[in-house]
């Protein structure tokens, strides 16, 4: 499990990472984000439709970018 920063926005810890859904080509496939549930604010989003990406990849993927801060 990888540790999710606290918001960059508000600072709240209540930051979580979330499966969705997008369609696309008529056919909807998973993507996650991570969500901050005070202020509402939606990390990147991370796509799996035609990338053969593992929903777990996926998942840390977005993780990742979220936790990411300039210097």
């Amino acid at each position: 499990m990888i540790d999710l920063k606290p918001c960059p926005f508000c600072g709240s810890s209540r930051v979580y990472p979330r499966p969705g859904v997008e369609s696309g080509d008529g056919m909807p496939w998973p993507v996650y984000y991570v969500h901050c549930c005070n202020c509402g604010t939606d990390g990147p989003v991370i796509e799996t439709h035609g990338r053969n990406v593992p929903p777990e990849e996926a998942r840390n993927a977005s993780i990742g970018l979220w936790n990411w801060r300039a210097k």
